[in-house]
Parts: C-alpha cells; structure tokens; sequence
C-alpha cells in the first residue's frame, strides 16, 4: 500500500497512465509486472540485472538507467525506492473473477470505481502545490502557479474545466478529460473545485476596446515577446498562440491579466508600470490575431 501511495503523493499520473487516467508524457504503467527483464533498457544498469534491480536504480536515478529520460529525479528514501518497487512489479493487468480476489483487493476496486475528490495529487508532478509559479530546471521553463489566487480569481469555472479537459496542445500540459486523461466531468468539477479554494472568482473590469494590431506588435516586442516569444509560442512563459487559451481567455481575462500582472510570477503588472488602457487595447488586437477563425472565445458574464 506504501507504494501506492508514493505513486499518488508523488503526482505520477501526471505524466503516466494507470487504470486508463493520467497524462501521456510517459508510458502506460498497467503491465509493467508482466515484463521480462529484456523488455528493459539495460545498457547502464550497474549489478544485478533483474527488473527489481532495474526499477530501484530508475527510481534512484532516471536519466542515469534511461538515456535522455525526461522524468524527474524523485528525492527518495531506501525504504521508498523499494515501496514503489514493489508496486511497479505488482502492476499485472489481468481480469480474475470476484471470488478469487482477497477482500482487500476488493476494496482496491471498488476505490478504483469510487475514487476521491482531487485534493491536488494530479497536479503535483508538474505544479507542485499550484501556489506559485517555479521554474523547471529540466524543461527550463517556468510551470503556472494554477491555484496563484491572482490567477484564480480571473477565471471563472468553466474555463478552468475546458484547460483540464483539453489541456494544451503542443505543450506539457495533457488533457484530462475523458478521451484523453481519463478523467470524467464529475472528476473535472471536483478538480475545479479544489483549485478555486485559493480565491473565489471576481467581476472583472471590462477590457478595452481591442486598439491598432500593428502599435500592439511594437509594444509586444519590447515587453512581452522576451518570456512569451514574439510568435505566441512561449518561451519561459505560457504560449499566448494556444488555441485553447485563445477559445477560452476573454478579453476581460487577457486585459486585466496585463493590467495587474500575477502576484508570486514573474508576470509583472504593467498598468502599475505606465502602460496605458490604450496600450493594452493594442496588446489585445496583436494576441488576437493568434485566435482561431472558428472558435470564438468565451465572454465573461
């Protein structure tokens, strides 16, 4: 049980499937007991070449079992390296009818079936608490602070659930939702609901009138197109061409987003700066150009 739970404190899910929910990053885990010892990469793998020994040097060290491994190096004790060992090798997908399963298996099932509210392990492997903002020495990018209560308090529900349901193309971020990360909408709604106990979502003040593209451009080189790339595609900072950010940020989101910049990120806040309400009008009318022809974006009530 130990294992199991590393696997869910840890965020694994994150990045890896199990039981049909979790992220595309890394490889499906349901069948990892069924294995043989040749099925693994083994070039670097130091003394005894059994899976045991594979998947303890994989917990200690990733990269170092796995050449170019994308996974994070976990902070590991002994008795946790074997823990998750043990779980990995107990990974055996196989259907048995109800009789011959201990009771403590069927209760294993039936929480499969009737899992928990969210309560942020899903977000731990990439956003850690959500908090804050960090930077991924890794990917070297800076990870959104996705529970940042100047962040939550601009987005109301629904857009919440869209970016987990859909995720965002072309980035780390997987969808979620039932076709892609397994998650159902009961899920989504919990999920959402844990992200909104950092803040309760605010009125926004209306945006501008979106202004003159080609001023936007000039003044989007100068202040935001360093962390943002001057295509939209993000640098160090999230992609702004999204489409899915497109279809569901208002101009109201995008605007006062600007305006006031988000506490504890690096985004800073530009009308405090001097960038006038007119400006930002011109900021919108160059993101925009970035939206997809077909799907406008959501409007704020």
């Amino acid at each position: 049980m130990l294992g199991m739970q590393l696997f869910e404190q840890k965020g694994c899910n994150g990045c890896h499937k199990l039981n049909g929910k979790g992220g595309q990053l890394g490889p499906a885990l349901d069948n990892e007991g069924f294995k043989t010892k040749h099925q693994f990469v083994r070039a670097s793998l130091q003394g005894s070449q059994t899976n045991w020994n594979w998947f303890a040097e994989h917990f200690r060290d990733p990269a170092g079992i796995v050449a170019g491994s994308l996974m994070p190096m976990p902070a590991l004790s002994q008795p946790q390296v074997e823990a998750l060992t043990v779980f990995m090798l107990s990974l055996r997908q196989r259907d048995l009818p109800a009789e011959y399963l201990a009771p403590d298996k069927i209760d294993e099932q039936y929480a499969r079936l009737h899992p928990p509210a969210p309560d942020g392990a899903a977000l731990a492997a990439c956003h850690d608490t959500g908090l804050h903002s960090r930077w991924d020495k890794k990917f070297a990018r800076f990870v959104p602070g996705v529970r940042n209560a100047a962040f939550i308090r601009t987005e109301d529900d629904e857009c919440l659930a869209e970016n987990i349901r859909e995720g965002r193309p072309g980035t780390r971020m997987p969808g979620w939702g039932p076709k892609a990360g397994g998650l159902s909408e009961a899920e989504v709604t919990a999920l959402v609901a844990y992200l909104r106990t950092s803040a309760p979502a605010l009125a926004l003040p209306a945006a501008p009138p979106r202004g003159e593209a080609n001023r936007g451009a000039a003044l989007f080189a100068q202040e935001c197109a360093g962390c943002h790339g001057m295509d939209g595609k993000g640098l160090i900072a999230p992609a702004l061409a999204n489409p899915v950010f497109q279809q569901t940020a208002s101009d109201a989101f995008i605007s006062q987003t600007i305006r006031a910049g988000r506490e504890n990120t690096p985004m800073p806040a530009f009308g405090r700066a001097g960038v006038t309400e007119s400006q930002i009008g011109d900021l919108l009318a160059y993101i925009r150009k970035w939206q997809p022809p077909i799907k406008q974006a959501r409007s704020h009530p």
